[in-house]
């Protein structure tokens, strides 16, 4: 049972297993750092405990191979004074013998050396201490009676033990050598054991940290290019979320601001499309007025010239009716040209329209323009290059982008002295393309700074319409004074246009 106030897995609201898993694994990329350092570190422990374990294996043989070496040499001395002893004893028992003659001084230390050597081995092995008591036992019998069959025992005995000392000490070499085989292959296979971990270690943790940086990488150029869509106002679904770190925290961020900025994009869509929809409603209102005005007048002088005729009581002489009816048929015309220019404007063009003349585009819009109330007092200068080369452009977005600019130079020419206002309406050939210039005449030059208007949006608008034709747009100010724009559309070269018309 759990304990009062324990929070278990049902209650945290997370599977177990996605809970152990989130304990397991660490959420930032410096614990993921802390992680991989921990075991690294682990791994060399190992590494060192196990080499650790080798060396203790090397040290023992070594400790072998040294009792070993001790055991050759002692036995190689016993070996010597044995023989040596031997000599002595030999030449002693060949030569001329007296029953009562005691053994040489050089005989006894021989037989000295030789017990000494033959203790020395008792460490060793046991046999030695039976070594010793036969050489002490033979050497007491000659003491004891010099005869030469106890000098011959005597031989015999040291000629033994010689024999046994040979065989000894050749196991003991072959053991020497077997061990030392032993302990050669033990330190090869430990020093490619510590080859082989180091070099797993290295393999393992230098592919962990490949592929770690490796998705780090592509993460971060995922989220580098999704920024640069964002900034290029591309639309596109969000992200997918593949860590838990402060990378994948970036990418909710990055997919938060994508959809704020799409949605902020929409609104200022729909606020540009009731501001142009509000302009257009005003361009229209005033282009109704002036044209209303304009075919009002024709109108009204008709109309008088008929309530003269209707109240005539006698007949009309001949010049009078001739006058009247040129009179008539002159405001008709009028009105005829009037509701002409109102057709051409609002008919529809193809989509597909390669090539404009933008010289015939202005002179409509020049008109409807000066039939607006606010721009009468205007004078629109026309210098138009009669020999202007086509453009290639579709003609509704130009035509809209050439109402806005009319719009624009003729508000900024209104609001000063409208007495004397003069707005220059120019094209002329530039290289390959075609420039339109419309320019404040009336306007005084100032060293004022250019200030933004709220004119600059609209401009921005225009811009953004006339660059994917290739087109450009350039707006000159006198502090917050708009004096000058130029706008520069590409054009047929002079043989292609040939060849077209």
């Amino acid at each position: 049972m759990n304990a009062p106030g324990t929070l278990t897995a049902a209650d945290s609201g997370l599977p177990a297993r996605a809970r152990h898993a989130r304990l397991r694994w660490p959420r930032t990329l410096r614990g993921k750092g802390l992680l991989a350092l921990g075991a690294a570190l682990v791994y060399l422990v190992a590494v060192a405990l196990h080499v650790s374990q080798q060396r203790a294996e090397l040290n023992r043989k070594v400790g072998e191979l040294q009792v070993l070496h001790r055991y050759e040499r002692a036995l190689a001395r016993a070996e010597v004074a044995v023989y040596n002893a031997g000599l002595e004893v030999q030449e002693a028992a060949f030569g001329p013998i007296d029953g009562g003659t005691p053994v040489s001084r050089s005989i006894a230390l021989a037989i000295e050396t030789a017990t000494r050597s033959l203790d020395a081995l008792e460490e060793h092995e046991t046999g030695s201490v039976r070594r010793v008591r036969a050489v002490e036992r033979a050497f007491q019998a000659l003491r004891a009676a010099p005869l030469r069959a106890n000098w011959l025992e005597l031989r015999e005995t040291l000629r033994r033990i010689q024999e046994d000392l040979t065989i000894q000490r050749d196991k003991t070499a072959h053991e020497r050598e077997s061990l030392t085989e032993r302990y050669q292959q033990v330190f090869r296979g430990l020093t490619l054991e510590m080859y082989g971990l180091v070099l797993a270690g290295f393999v393992v943790f230098g592919a962990g940290v490949v592929a770690f940086f490796a998705r780090l990488t592509r993460d971060l150029a995922r989220l580098q290019q999704r920024a640069a869509e964002i900034v290029r106002g591309e639309r596109l679904p969000p992200l997918p979320v593949e860590r838990d770190d402060e990378l994948g925290r970036l990418t909710h961020a990055v997919n938060r601001m994508a959809e704020d900025l799409d949605a902020r994009a929409r609104q200022l869509e729909l606020e540009d499309q009731r501001r142009a929809h509000q302009e257009k409603m005003a361009s229209l209102g005033a282009l109704a007025a002036g044209v209303a005005h304009e075919i009002n007048n024709p109108l009204a002088t008709i109309a008088g010239i008929a309530q003269q005729l209707t109240a005539l009581d006698a007949p009309l002489p001949a010049a009078a009716a001739d006058a009247h009816g040129r009179q008539l048929l002159a405001e008709t015309q009028r009105v005829a040209g009037v509701t002409r220019q109102i057709a051409d404007l609002a008919a529809p063009r193809p989509a597909d329209l390669p090539w404009l003349d933008l010289n015939a585009m202005l002179q409509p819009l020049l008109h409807f323009v000066r039939y607006d109330r606010r721009y009468r007092r205007i004078e629109f200068v026309e210098d138009l290059a009669p020999a202007l080369p086509a453009v290639r452009a579709l003609g509704d977005p130009v035509e809209l982008v050439l109402m806005r600019l009319l719009a624009a130079i003729a508000d900024t020419a209104a609001a000063g002295d409208a007495r004397g206002a003069r707005v220059g309406v120019a094209t002329r050939a530039v290289g390959d393309g075609v420039e339109l210039v419309l320019a404040d005449e009336g306007a005084v030059p100032s060293a004022a700074p250019a200030a933004r208007t709220p004119d600059d949006r609209a401009f921005e608008v225009c811009a953004a319409i006339v660059e994917p034709l290739g087109g450009t747009l350039r707006v000159e100010r006198d502090g917050a004074r708009l004096r000058r724009i130029a706008l520069v559309l590409p054009a047929e070269p002079p043989s292609q246009a040939e060849t077209t018309r």
